[in-house]
């Protein structure tokens, strides 16, 4: 029967096309040459290592019909305008020669292309012969089969026959007739008028396949039409024997993949390169347990140094372990050789749960081996004359540094020795020993010590041994005095928690009377306070009865004495610490205040009070006086406004003299020097604050001609 060919061939099985007699190129979807058969090799003098995977196709062809097989080039080659054959391309030799092909693309299920070639060597000159409809047997004669030239009206008006293709002469095919006059098949010839028409009418080649039966054996030919402007050429071929060729091939093929897929294990075929070309269920269940995705490569689930190692071992007898995903395998690989293709067959089996036992075995023999290592009796394996191991601990009780340096015969009597064999000899007629002391003298102390030991009979790596465990009992002795201080030391400790505990109560009573007593202080600051008012309240009533400049004089004085005191004493308050006044702060303060209850206009002008000083801390003992000493000088100062000039900004300096003393230094005006000597010496002023600077272990310098005065306080702290 004859039909129509689909433009799609099984991608699967494209790498065994490689008996062919014909060339072919396998593409992949960037145009990369992936594969092609020996006959594309031997004709166009290639290595496959020099364009496999490397080139494009692009790379070795100089024109197509088709834009993705290279550039067009119109006026040189079959796609003029007046051309309507398109599937011709020219592909250039490893020499550098041209070579051309008929070609027919067919494409897998993978994405990649399958470029068939047919060649024909003088295909220019040939087609411009057809085109001139002049001398067309040349370009006829190239083709390896049966060439049928039809006109519009479908006679046919050439034929060429070239092979031992006998279809022609046998259905009695001629110029000059129609197909429907040969003595073909009906049904072939009525295919046949509906493709020929079809190609016509639409201008578009068509191609179609026919099965029949040529000297008592069915045969396949493949029909191919093309349209020209005034002919229709037709190409047969018999592929016959390449269709039976891919039959047979598929045929093993799915064999080959139904046995995969019947073994019990995963199983994954690959060409050389790794690529997977099948696997069976198993495997697909192994990839699904290990939790890995699906790849193309078998090496992305190997690793490329694994897969090299798996070629190399192809005979299937060297097995691998690998981690797979969540899982362990084993691995082994089997080579394949088909035609001139390399295959492997790599199977994988689950031993997760022999790794993981494995692991297991591994870890508790770490852990046993670490309780050995760290135990503080001695341990020795050996038998009647060699040592096999001892731990950390035997080799410091015997003073050796390694176990093969053991010779007890340094640290232990002869009798001892002896002892000890004939203790091993009783293990071994099958009966037990007890504990038993003995004397050895470390090599490395020479100082004797006594141990106790106990011999036990193991199997120590397939051999018989004893197991030799001993503590020293001097240790032991030194142990329970220990204990014994140990004993005295919680006693001693015991005691002391009592005692902290006792001070703990002392502390808290100390807390709770602290507590009070600041209640107590400030319930005493409210006091002293509402007594300062009082007194400022009694001597305000005083001055409304009295007219006296001098009486009056007295008592703001008085008063501004009283408020300096208030005012220290809410810094004494505020301070988180009672003596800790901030000296500086409180001197701001007193100034201020001053210039609130006493100033005037002239008095903020005249009277200023400078210092560099920042952060000065001072006892309360110190501060009052201090306090009280800057209050005298502003209220001399106060005295004293209505008589300075208004040219001169007279203040009051305060600056360190040592680390321990400060200078207040008071500026008069020059002009009241004569009245500073007269007045001040001598004066009820000087002699408050040399009474306040007594306090403070102060002096004052009286400077007459330069109209200052110089007070010196010294600080407690």
């Amino acid at each position: 029967m004859g039909k129509l060919r689909t433009t799609k061939s099984s991608g699967s099985h494209f790498e065994y096309f490689s008996e062919y007699s014909f060339p072919y190129i396998v593409l992949d979807s960037y145009n990369t040459i992936h594969d092609a058969n020996l006959i594309f090799f031997n004709e166009l003098k290639y290595k496959r290592k020099d364009i496999i995977g490397v080139k494009k196709i692009t790379d070795i062809s100089v024109s197509a019909s088709d834009e993705r097989l290279g550039e067009i080039d119109a006026s040189l080659f079959l796609n003029s305008n007046d051309v309507n054959i398109t599937d011709f391309i020219a592909l250039k030799q490893s020499d550098g020669k041209l070579r051309y092909f008929f070609f027919r693309m067919n494409n897998s299920d993978d994405g990649k292309r399958i470029l068939f070639l047919y060649e024909h060597s003088n295909m220019m000159k040939n087609i411009e012969m057809m085109q001139a409809e002049s001398d067309e047997k040349p370009f006829m004669s190239a083709f390896p089969g049966i060439m049928i030239v039809f006109d519009r009206k479908l006679v046919i008006s050439d034929i060429s026959v070239l092979g031992n293709i006998g279809v022609a002469q046998m259905f009695n095919v001629e110029p000059g007739k129609r197909i429907q006059d040969t003595s073909a098949p009906d049904e072939l010839k009525k295919i046949s008028v509906e493709y020929l028409e079809h190609c016509r009418d639409h201008n578009t080649k068509t191609e179609f396949e026919f099965r029949m039966e040529v000297k008592g054996l069915f045969r396949i030919f493949n029909f191919r039409l093309f349209p020209h402007k005034k002919q229709i050429v037709a190409l047969i071929s018999d592929v016959t024997e390449e269709k039976n060729m891919l039959t047979q091939l598929i045929k093993s093929q799915k064999e080959l993949k139904d046995l995969i897929d019947e073994m019990p294990v995963a199983v994954a075929l690959t060409d050389s390169k790794g690529r997977i070309i099948f696997y069976n269920t198993h495997f697909s269940q192994l990839t699904k347990i290990a939790k890995v995705p699906v790849a193309a490569n078998i090496y992305e689930y190997t690793g490329r140094k694994l897969f090299g190692v798996l070629k190399n071992n192809g005979t299937g007898k060297k097995v691998h372990c690998f981690q797979f995903g969540k899982i362990y395998v084993d691995v082994t690989s089997k080579k394949r050789i088909i035609g001139r293709e390399v295959q492997h067959i790599i199977s994988f089996v689950d031993v997760t749960e022999r790794e993981k036992a494995k692991k297991a075995l591994e870890t508790s023999y770490k852990e046993h081996k670490i309780l050995v290592d760290t135990s503080p009796n001695g341990i020795i394996i050996r038998d009647f004359k060699k040592v096999y191991y001892a731990n950390p601990e035997a080799l410091r009780l015997l003073g050796f540094k390694k176990a093969k340096d053991i010779d007890l015969s340094l640290v232990m009597s002869k009798e001892d020795l002896d002892s000890i064999r004939n203790r091993f000899i009783t293990l071994q007629a099958g009966d037990d020993v007890e504990f038993i002391e003995y004397t050895i003298v470390p090599v490395d102390t020479g100082k004797p010590i006594t141990v106790i030991t106990k011999p036990i009979l193991i199997d120590y790596k397939g051999k018989q041994a004893f197991q030799v465990v001993f503590r020293n009992n001097s240790t032991e002795k030194l142990l329970v005095e220990e204990r014994v201080k140990k004993q005295l030391l919680e006693g001693h400790n015991k005691k002391l928690k009592r005692e902290i505990a006792r001070r703990i109560e002392i502390e808290s009573k100390l807390n709770k009377t602290i507590d009070e007593n600041k209640l107590l202080i400030n319930e005493v600051h409210h006091r002293v306070k509402n007594n300062y008012q009082i007194i400022s309240s009694m001597l305000n009533r005083c001055t409304t009865n009295i007219s006296d400049p001098a009486s009056i004089q007295a008592i703001d004085a008085v008063k501004s004495r009283l408020v300096s005191m208030a005012i220290v004493n809410d810094f004494y308050m505020d301070a988180e610490n009672y003596n800790s006044i901030q000296l500086i702060e409180y001197l701001k303060k007193i100034y201020q205040n001053f210039l609130r209850e006493n100033g005037s206009g002239s008095m903020i002008d005249k009277v200023c009070f400078r210092t560099s000083i920042r952060n000065l801390v001072a006892d309360l003992n110190d501060a009052i006086p201090i306090g009280l000493i800057f209050n005298e000088i502003l209220t001399i100062l106060y005295q004293l406004v209505d008589n300075l000039s208004d040219k001169f900004c007279n203040f009051v300096s305060l600056k360190w003299q040592n680390k321990n003393s400060l200078m207040f230094t008071v500026s008069f005006d020059k002009e009241l020097q004569i009245w500073l000597e007269n007045k001040f010496n001598g004066s009820a002023e000087e002699e408050s604050l040399k009474e306040l600077l007594e306090q403070v272990d102060g002096n004052m310098l009286c400077r007459f001609d330069k109209a200052e005065l110089q007070l010196i306080v010294k600080l407690s702290k």
